[in-house]
């Protein structure tokens, strides 16, 4: 095991992976202004599944998922987006 921060490539895009992040209504407000909640996994699901240029990338410390963003393309742009990190985490030298 490391204590390293591990990015990895949420694709196929599993939207039950991420749901531990945004157990808070206020983190999934400011992440997703617009989503359900609680969260929906089969909203996310559609909501990736539109475009297949859509990323979602994992942050893992010690094998836990403890952080997500997305990057979704549009005509030429590139949104980064649906950020979160959880709680315990935010503000740490990680």
């Amino acid at each position: 095991m490391t204590d390293e921060l591990e990015v990895v490539v949420n694709r196929p895009f599993q939207a039950h992976l991420i749901k531990h992040l945004f157990h808070d209504r206020n983190d999934l407000k400011l992440a997703s202004p617009k989503s359900k909640f609680p969260f929906c996994e089969k909203e996310w699901e559609i909501l990736f599944a539109q475009d297949p240029e859509n990323s979602s990338l994992l942050f893992k410390h010690k094998e836990k998922i403890i952080g997500h963003i997305a990057f979704l393309p549009n005509a030429e742009d590139l949104y980064l987006c649906y950020v979160i990190l959880l709680s315990e985490y935010r503000g740490k030298d990680v």
